[in-house]
């Protein structure tokens, strides 16, 4: 507290508050000035009452560890409260004080406490509703009077049907307001199962590319598992033909290329021979072996003369059809079934 200012005391008229000490530590002190209620009359008081409020708004719905904390929330609701301050007012009517007194004589009475108190009771009721009557009840009566005046001069049938338009208008703005907000909820989920679909829609094309790389590469493995199969099908064809070719060789006869023509197992044989009879010898030793069709055709033969002795060389080229025994039973059999 600042020393250059007064400070002013509101305390209850309590004979705590008159004890020597404190008489003595008041006068020590000039700038503390003490203030005090009637006696009996603390419920007068409006700090009393602010008093009570503050507990029952702020300190009891708290828990406080410490001094500090506990000041520090007295200070913020002093603020808050000085913010928008509501003064206290009397409410209670003279009629409903001489209804409360009547009613406490009354249950002292069905008490059946002493007369001499039952009288007393009774006696000061009559003299608190004289009194009140006399005075306090007009007072109040032409208080409500002056309020009811004042009220209906404040609320004119002009300014009534202003506030009932403002009124109307305030629950259409209402009603606009909610039913907008309505909408943009609506349209905000819409959008976000718009969203959704979206990138559920994406998530399936990615699903479907990789079932299509799928497709491929399974085309792409059945094509190999097939071409192996053909191939491992076909790997003993080449090895019985070179087989049968180099038995079939007969003596003064030697190659010089042997090339497949195509699938269908047709090849082409070239080289050279001393004598026409060495090729067709040849020729007749393939079409025994059964790996070659007959008819091997002599494409041409053609006479080289070479300087040494025999003195000419015959150069040859044959194409044959090769087949192993199988195919060519196999053929035999379709050959020979009934039409």
């Amino acid at each position: 507290m600042p020393r250059e200012l007064d400070v002013h005391l509101v305390m209850d008229n309590y004979a705590t508050h008159k004890t020597p000490l404190i008489r003595k530590w008041l006068a020590k002190r000039p700038r503390w000035h003490v203030h005090l209620t009637p006696t009996s009359s603390s419920w007068l008081n409006q700090v009393e009452r602010f008093f009570a409020l503050l507990t029952d708004k702020k300190i009891r719905r708290g828990v406080y560890r410490s001094v500090a904390a506990l000041g520090a929330d007295i200070a913020s609701f002093i603020e808050r409260h000085n913010a928008d301050p509501k003064p206290f007012r009397w409410t209670k009517s003279a009629d409903d004080i001489l209804a409360s007194i009547e009613r406490f004589c009354r249950y002292n009475a069905r008490k059946k406490t002493r007369p001499d108190v039952a009288n007393f009771s009774f006696r000061t009721l009559a003299l608190v509703r004289r009194t009140l009557r006399a005075g306090v009840a007009d007072r109040i009566e032409c208080t409500v009077e002056r309020k009811a005046v004042k009220r209906a001069a404040m609320f004119p049938v002009g300014r009534q049907i202003t506030a009932a338009s403002a009124a109307i208008l305030i629950v259409a703005a209402l009603g606009v307001g909610w039913r907008y907000w309505s909408l943009t909820n609506q349209s905000k989920r819409l959008d976000e199962e718009i969203s959704a679909a979206q990138q559920e829609t994406a998530r399936l094309h990615s699903v479907i590319l990789q079932v299509q790389q799928y497709e491929q590469r399974r085309a792409q493995l059945q094509q190999r598992v097939a071409l192996i199969e053909e191939l491992r099908r076909g790997q003993t064809g080449p090895v019985h033909m070179l087989d049968q070719v180099s038995r079939a060789l007969p003596p003064m006869l030697w190659l010089t290329s042997l090339r497949q023509l195509g699938p269908d197992g047709a090849v082409l044989i070239e080289g050279r021979a001393t004598t026409q009879t060495t090729v067709s010898d040849f020729v007749n030793n393939l079409e025994a072996t059964g790996y070659f069709k007959k008819s091997i055709d002599i494409v041409n033969t053609v006479a080289e003369p070479i300087p040494g002795p025999p003195g000419e060389l015959v150069k040859f080229t044959l194409r044959a059809l090769f087949q192993t025994p199988a195919d060519a039973k196999a053929m035999a059999v379709a050959n020979v079934a009934p039409k």
